[in-house]
């Protein structure tokens, strides 16, 4: 083979390993956005719909990077993000929902 065609593939692989990537940050960012949506409506959901006190929102504000990084560390950890949703099965299911009480048992 050409060292030219071996440098075109490697290009190649490069670009599409960058696509990959940018891929995945992109479900990592939704997973985040979502936990902290999720984290914001338990609380307004825990206070009947009204305004949450202040002294509770300030917490859920401090404490919000370390419940994101501890979500996304163990659906990371139990391999959430490697399936693809129309080909989960009740495996991956498993997984998911593990990953959510590991979760949550953290927090």
């Amino acid at each position: 083979m050409k060292a030219s065609s071996l440098i075109r593939r490697e290009i190649l692989n490069g670009r599409q390993h960058a696509r990959y990537l940018i891929s995945r940050w992109r479900v990592l960012l939704h997973d985040a956005l979502m936990i902290t949506l999720s984290w914001y409506l338990a609380y307004w959901l825990r206070y009947d719909l009204k305004e949450i006190p202040t002294e509770f929102f300030v917490w859920a504000n401090t404490h919000l990077p370390l419940v994101v990084a501890c979500y996304l560390a163990t659906s990371a950890v139990l391999g959430v993000p490697r399936g693809a949703w129309r080909f989960t099965s009740i495996y991956d299911l498993s997984r998911l929902i593990q990953a959510i009480i590991f979760g949550t048992a953290i927090v």
